[in-house]
């Protein structure tokens, strides 16, 4: 091989590195227990077992044609951002306790902030080191994902994460250097893989161990950048926010007019904001939203960055089982753009949203025995379950599922739903037994499960 040919060789091994750098190109290597990807018949999704709509080792986020949302490989990955962040008040002893989390993939802060484990006990706030994608003041742990559902056709994923406030002993344990477990973050990704949509519902649950405290307040939303247009640094896009529908929706129209996104919110939201990345301040980016109503990016077009957040508070001091946990749900959909418009694109425009925005919020799944004890006699009544003896069954193994718990038998407890509750559903399956309830007959099996 002579040097000329070497020489040539060289150049072109440059070019490729530098063309891999410039475009911040991931290598595509097998996947980590932390990440999830899935292919559908028009959208791909990847995603954390932290809840970020992104995995780096696919490079994929939400994947529509030529437009890859959340991890855009032409947009520097310190700058993908997506994810959840919650702060949660309370009193303990006279004294107001304040924890912070937030999982978003990057802390926007560069190199040093992308990706990694929980930095904890960052007391100095969350602008300051130790960098990374996800940071809490107090203590969080988050368990593996749990795939309850994966078929050609969709996918049901679980997530975990429990924020802790080390400056309160747990009364089950005051050794425990995480403290007082505060609440429980359970995320639900559900897929449908012939949709162009993918549905996050999220679980905040007050802990048992909180029974000491009177009010919790937690603030919890969703945010993330969105580079919409493809094949672009600095990808361009006009937003607006909606409300009064059955959700709040805010809806993205890339510059070249091509492509729209949409993320929708249930229940109403308590705070909402888009704004552009050339006004947001990474102090905000990485902060509770409280109180903010902003419908239109200050400049537009622009890359848009989108906050949804809910306020609420729980307790065990009310005698109403639910006010002890609050669901809420979050749809990200991609489409190509129709007939939906935006009134900052210029005169004779308005705000429209576009026919592609058809989604569903998937039905919430019991979460305990007596929530799946009362859909079994609702679902009977309805025929869903077209046998009264199947339903007295179904409630029966539930009943000594509960009461094996009550007696700390967990084992037991589990083996009743694993090798009799669950196996009687599938056996009656197209029989006696609807598929769409049983298949949440399942999931929520599973899901209960997940959690004893």
């Amino acid at each position: 091989m002579n040097r000329k040919t070497v020489s040539g060789m060289m150049l072109v091994l440059l070019l490729m590195i530098m063309l891999t750098l410039a475009l911040n190109v991931q290598p595509v290597v097998a996947a980590t227990d932390d990440y999830f990807w899935a292919d559908g018949d028009s959208l791909d999704i990847g995603f954390s077992k932290y809840g970020e709509m992104i995995n780096p080792y696919k490079t994929v986020g939400l994947r529509y044609s030529d437009v890859n949302l959340f991890a855009n490989p032409y947009v520097m990955e310190s700058d993908w951002n997506e994810g959840w962040l919650m702060n949660i008040t309370y009193e303990y002893e006279g004294a107001l306790h304040n924890v912070w989390a937030y999982a978003l993939y990057t802390d926007r802060s560069g190199s040093m902030g992308i990706d990694g484990a929980w930095r904890e006990g960052c007391t100095e706030g969350p602008l300051w080191p130790p960098y990374g994608g996800r940071k809490t003041s107090g203590y969080a742990t988050t368990e593996p994902m749990e795939v309850l559902h994966d078929d050609p056709d969709s996918c049901v994923v679980l997530l975990k994460t429990t924020i802790y406030d080390p400056e309160v002993p747990n009364p089950n344990d005051p050794e425990d250097p995480k403290g007082l477990p505060l609440v429980d973050l359970v995320i639900r990704v559900v897929f449908n893989k012939m949709n162009k949509y993918v549905a996050l519902v999220s679980d905040i649950k007050l802990r048992s161990e909180c029974r000491l405290l009177e009010k919790v307040q937690v603030k919890f939303g969703r945010r993330g950048e969105w580079d919409l247009e493809p094949y672009s640094w600095w990808p361009d896009s006009y937003a607006h926010f909606y409300h009064g529908l059955p959700y709040d929706l805010v809806q993205m129209i890339d510059d070249s007019e091509s492509y729209m996104a949409y993320a929708a919110y249930w229940p109403e939201l308590t705070s909402w904001r888009v704004e552009g990345v050339t006004t947001v301040f990474r102090r905000e980016i990485l902060t509770a939203l409280s109180g903010w109503e902003q419908n239109d990016m200050t400049w537009e077009p622009d890359t848009p960055y989108t906050f949804g957040e809910w306020v609420v508070d729980l307790s065990y001091a009310d005698e109403e089982p639910s006010v002890h946990e609050f669901r809420c749900a979050t749809v990200y959909g991609i489409n190509d753009l129709n007939d939906g418009d935006d009134s900052d694109m210029g005169y004779g425009h308005e705000n429209v949203i576009d026919s592609g925005v058809v989604f569903e919020i998937p039905p919430p799944i019991p979460t305990t025995l007596g929530e799946l004890r009362t859909w079994i006699e609702e679902s009977g009544s309805e025929g869903e379950i077209d046998n009264e003896g199947i339903v007295r069954s179904l409630i029966a193994k539930l009943n000594v599922t509960q009461k094996l718990i009550d007696k700390g038998k967990i084992d037991e407890a589990r083996s009743i739903l694993e090798e009799d509750f669950i196996p009687q559903v599938l056996n009656l399956t197209d029989t006696h037994i609807t598929p769409d309830a049983a298949e949440l007959l399942i999931e929520s099996a599973e899901y209960i499960l997940s959690n004893l």
